[in-house]
C-alpha cells in the first residue's frame, strides 16, 4: 500500500513481483516502486522509487485534479482487467 515520503508518497513494488526498466543507455534497473511527487505549482511527477531521477525515469502530469482522477480511475480499471484475467 501507498505511504507517506518526503514531498510525496511511494507505492512499494510487490514483493513477488519482477519490476525492471531499462534506461537509454541498456542498463537494467530493479526499481523499489514508483514515487509520486510535487506540488499545485509545478505539477505532479512520477519516478521509479529507488532509483537516481533522470529523464527516462520521469513522467510529468498536469496539476489538474479531475485528470489525476482520471488517471487514477484509469489504473483502477487495469487492475480490475488484470484481476479478472487471473482468476479465468
Amino acid at each position: 500500500m501507498a505511504h507517506k515520503a518526503v514531498n510525496g508518497f511511494i507505492a512499494p513494488r510487490p514483493n513477488d513481483s519482477e519490476f525492471t526498466v531499462i534506461d537509454d543507455d541498456d542498463v537494467k534497473h530493479e526499481p523499489s516502486g514508483i514515487f509520486i511527487h510535487g506540488d499545485h505549482r509545478v505539477g505532479v511527477y512520477m519516478n521509479y522509487a529507488g532509483l537516481e531521477k533522470s529523464a527516462w525515469s520521469t513522467f510529468h502530469l498536469p496539476t489538474d485534479p479531475a485528470f489525476l482522477r482520471e488517471v487514477a480511475a484509469a489504473i483502477s480499471l487495469m487492475a480490475a482487467k488484470i484481476e479478472r484475467a487471473r482468476c479465468r
